[in-house]
């Protein structure tokens, strides 16, 4: 495996991306689906994620609510009706301050990785590699 050498030190950059892979991963985006009593009051043209009562997981934004059914369109355009007595779960989406915050300090910190070559050092001196 090859090594670069970064202000005299060698090191694997390769850490370094893998962090910030993992780190969007785990920080998708700036939103996160947080739970809501059933009974609590809905948004027409609100973001919603539910569970039905025999375990089918839908996604979609609301169009309009009835007395008895909630209507709205999942991401690929399909119309979705689900009756109220149906849902078990009920996610509303919101804005993360903490999702926000951790990305972009994530990316911050990889910048200043990847300019200052600050990495894992390896010392390979001494090392016998098997045939």
């Amino acid at each position: 495996m090859r090594f670069r050498k970064f202000n005299g030190r060698k090191h694997k950059p390769t850490y370094c991306m893998l962090y910030v892979v993992l780190g969007c991963v785990l920080l998708q985006s700036c939103f996160s689906y947080k739970k809501m009593p059933t009974n609590a009051p809905l948004e027409a043209d609100g973001k919603y994620k539910i569970v039905t009562k025999d375990g089918k997981k839908k996604k979609f934004r609301m169009a309009t609510i009835n007395d008895s059914t909630l209507t709205g369109t999942t991401g690929s355009g399909k119309i979705i009706r689900v009756h109220v007595n149906d849902i078990q779960i009920i996610k509303k989406r919101r804005f993360s301050l903490f999702k926000t915050a951790g990305l972009a300090s994530l990316f911050i910190v990889s910048y200043e990785f990847i300019k200052n070559g600050a990495g894992i050092n390896v010392n390979l001196d001494g090392l016998q590699v098997p045939n």
